[in-house]
């Protein structure tokens, strides 16, 4: 995690905080709050207490301005975030706080974890992401950076720091580095850098903000800034920081009040598409706001100081004062319901941002926008609105409406300009005619607009990029117009239930992904017009189609092919072939492939031909596709780059001897297949072997002689699960466990069986085990095995500790057994 580009003075914090945290000293869970005024960098030594210590814990978070995220996104989302980073589980999703508060509280209790909560200015925010110790295992360490000492008081906090300004020498050597890019200035600037320090009071903001701003100027311009910065009254901070704004031009300036008022802590890519929009050139706009350290990128994230952000805030405040309505932005809940109930806007409101919680119910005046002839920026989520809708500005460049509550757009409406129109979730029918004439529309998003039936005729937009209608289930057809759009990236149709007809041709040389997922409806797809080198994505899961024509040849780029579930296709068209540079074929549950052998069908064939092919596979999945053998797939050991091969649920008796020659095969799954009798040789490479199921196994040459001999016969093996594969078991006995002491950790296996092996000395029947290492093996330890008896399906979270340090951790998840099974584990050491 990136600190600061001029980390001055850090080491010396990181030291004197040391005691504070006491990490590896006190094995209690501590909460520590580190306190001051803002710009004093609070979250710059959080972030270096973050990246010191984080990996001597179990598990570790890293909160960054939580005031800001939970304000946009809830206090849901940051708890999905704590939990993500800890637990690595993406797809644990949380409905409310409060679920979220039994989550982490249960999930984290036995982890030894260091999470740092940045910038909390509400107790309910620390109450739900770190209520109280007990939701965290010993040892744990809780950090809070915060304003304000009495949050923390409230919490029952009691380790404090707070954080002081800089000393005299450190705020000379970080200006020196700011403005100079060396820690000393020139003889010429020597004066003048000791009167600009007096301004900046030591605090590490002002001073950075200043240095900056000043990099570069001549003495005249440093002359003239200490000038100004002698009027600020009582050296108000805002007043200070403001002279780095001054000296902005006007495009730079627009885009700093633009993210201070509607995009801090937002993503960088979409930021950028709105600006671009509204011609703010952000490039090399958002370049220059980093360079006079107004605004840090990170993690693809815009980041604006709060104190930044409240004095950018405060510029557009004080273009009226009491009057919102003729202020340039509007993003402050009760001044946009203001202006928007009681229709006070004016023409010099240029963008409007009003997010609501979806249980609030505020209606908009309809007519409230038809003074507003200058307005750019429209942003609306979870608002109602009485009336028609007459007027909206044609000066507009992007609208982001959810729950638009219209069927269509405004009759008046041509915004010629206009670049995004996102209305998701909403209840429009049709799009009218005035569409027609959006001739720089790019991005065009619909989705979730559940009463859409059908899209017309885009051709007047030549430029549009994106096309999201994901989830309208009332889409019927698409207009052939769509089928030529010359600079269409992205198309988005996936869960358009009552799809039936796509454009005729496709002739899209732009496009990169075309998304038809579950158009169940769907039965044929369109006819290729020619090469199309630019698509990379086509996913087609659980559509009806029955073929795909023999023009998908011309798919030239594509590297993702996905037909899983297209339980009528009865095969792939010989042109399969000359798409060279699929990556992934994903082709499980399509049960009709099995039907066909070499010579089926009049435009299917064989997979898998005589001639090289897929020369850059690296997945191919042909789960439950009603296989019965792998002959047509003889040919397949030409295909190096193959690193999973999927398997599973088929019926064949035994498999083919040359996957033994895939020389890259990393992960093979044969779940499920019951009519299995043989696992052939494995190449080295395996690293994982899921065979769950294989009820009539009863031969692996491999895994019977790694248990009766030293030689690493799969070396890169690191999981292997052979539930429910009694014969298999039989026939190998009870050495299994012998298999251990040749392979490297991590590594585990799961076995029919329930005797412990003898040689595991240490036992319990209870979920923890204390014991204590001989002192003549300690120096020459490698790590740890373990052995576990099991008989259902569950997951497990299991942690080693050594003299309190968690020295392995291991999540497993059981599938469903018919008997108790053994658990082998070598995690090794850390």
């Amino acid at each position: 995690m990136s600190v600061a580009t001029n980390p001055v003075g850090i080491d010396d914090l990181i030291e004197s905080i040391s005691p504070v945290l006491s990490i590896g000293l006190n094995e209690e869970v501590l909460m520590i709050g580190i306190y001051g005024i803002g710009g004093i960098g609070k979250s710059t030594i959080a972030k270096a207490i973050y990246n010191k210590y984080a990996d001597d814990f179990e598990g570790s978070s890293f909160l960054a301005n939580v005031k800001d995220m939970s304000g946009q996104q809830g206090l849901v989302q940051v708890q999905e975030t704590l939990l993500f980073e800890i637990l690595g589980n993406a797809s644990l999703k949380l409905f409310n706080a409060d679920q979220g508060i039994s989550v982490i509280s249960h999930r984290l209790r036995y982890k030894r974890v260091l999470v740092v909560i940045d910038d909390i200015d509400h107790l309910d925010q620390l109450r739900k992401l770190a209520g109280n110790k007990e939701w965290f295992g010993r040892g744990s360490r809780i950090i809070i950076t915060t304003r304000d000492r009495h949050l923390l008081d409230a919490h029952g906090v009691e380790h404090f720091y707070e954080m002081k300004e800089l000393n005299y020498l450190q705020s000379y050597r970080l200006f020196c580095l700011n403005a100079f890019r060396e820690p000393n200035p020139p003889k010429m600037f020597k004066e003048l850098t000791s009167r600009i320090l007096d301004y900046a009071k030591n605090l590490p903001l002002a001073v950075i903000v200043l240095g900056s701003f000043l990099c570069g100027r001549t003495v005249k311009e440093w002359e003239s800034a200490i000038a100004r910065l002698k009027s600020v009254p009582n050296r108000e901070y805002n007043e200070i920081l403001k002279i780095s704004y001054d000296g902005l031009d006007d495009f730079d300036k627009a885009i700093f009040l633009d993210i201070a008022c509607f995009f801090n802590a937002v993503s960088l890519d979409y930021v950028v598409k709105i600006l671009d929009a509204c011609k703010f050139f952000p490039d090399i706009g958002i370049r220059v706001l980093v360079d006079k350290s107004l605004i840090n990128v990170e993690n693809n994230k815009l980041w604006m100081h709060d104190l930044l952000q409240e004095m950018g805030r405060e510029v557009v405040r004080k273009e009226s004062p009491n009057n919102p309505g003729e202020r340039s932005r509007l993003w402050f809940p009760e001044d946009v319901i203001d202006v928007l109930t009681e229709n006070l806007g004016t023409s010099k409101v240029e963008a409007i941002k009003l997010v609501l919680p979806e249980t609030e119910e505020v209606y908009l005046n309809a007519k409230a926008f038809k003074r507003m002839k200058r307005l750019r920026l429209l942003i609306i989520h979870n608002a109602y609105v009485s009336g028609d809708l007459d007027y909206l500005s044609n000066n507009l460049r992007w609208v982001e409406w959810e729950a638009y509550p219209f069927s269509s757009l405004p009759p008046n409406f041509h915004p010629q300009k206009l670049v995004g129109l996102y209305l998701y979730n909403s209840r429009i029918k049709h799009l009218g005619e005035g569409y027609k004439i959006f001739k720089d529309l790019r991005h065009m998003s619909l989705e979730r607009s559940e009463r859409l039936t059908e899209v017309p005729d885009l051709s007047t937009l030549p430029n549009l990029e994106s096309l999201i209608l994901m989830n309208c289930s009332s889409l019927v057809e698409l207009h052939d117009s769509v089928g030529f759009l010359d600079k269409l990236v992205t198309l988005n149709l996936e869960f358009c239930y009552h799809l039936k007809k796509l454009p005729r041709i496709l002739k899209l040389k732009s496009l990169r992904s075309l998304l038809l997922t579950r158009c169940r409806s769907l039965e044929k797809f369109p006819e290729v017009l020619e090469d199309m080198e630019s698509l990379q994505e086509l996913r087609l899961t659980k559509t009806s189609l029955k073929e795909l024509p023999q023009s998908t040849a011309s798919l030239v780029g594509l590297e993702v092919l996905c037909v899983s579930g297209c339980k009528k296709l009865k095969g792939l068209p010989d042109g399969i072939y000359k798409l060279k540079r699929i990556k992934q074929l994903l082709l499980q549950n399509c049960l009709q492939l099995g039907q066909f052998s070499e010579n089926d069908g009049e435009n299917c064939v064989p997979l898998i031909s005589a001639e090289p092919k897929f020369p850059m596979l690296q997945s191919l999945k042909l789960r439950n596709c009603n296989l019965s053998n792998l002959n047509f797939f003889r040919n397949l050991d030409c295909i190096s780059t193959l690193e999973e091969l999927q398997l599973s649920r088929n019926n064949f008796v035994e498999l083919p001897s040359w996957i033994g020659r895939l020389s890259n095969l990393r992960k093979l799954d044969l779940s499920y297949c019951s009519q299995l009798k043989e696992i052939p040789n494995l190449p080295p490479s395996i690293e994982s072997i899921t065979a769950t199921d294989c009820e009539l196994l009863e031969s692996f040459p491999q895994l019977s002689g790694m248990t009766q001999c030293s030689e690493k016969l799969l070396p890169s093996l690191k999981n292997v699960d052979f539930t429910n594969c009694h014969k298999l078991a039989e026939n190998i006995g009870n050495g299994i466990a012998n298999v251990l002491m040749n392979q490297e950790p991590p590594f585990s296996l799961t076995w029919p069986g329930h005797e412990i092996p003898e040689w595991f000395k240490y036992r319990t029947r209870v979920g923890f085990l204390y014991f204590q290492i001989p002192e003549h093996v300690y120096d020459k330890l490698v790590g740890f095995t373990l052995c576990a008896v099991v008989k259902e399906a569950f997951a497990l979270e299991l942690s080693f500790l050594m003299n309190g340090e968690v020295a392995a951790t291991c999540t497993e998840h059981f599938f469903p057994m018919t008997s108790h099974h053994l658990w082998l584990l070598y995690p090794g050491a850390r």
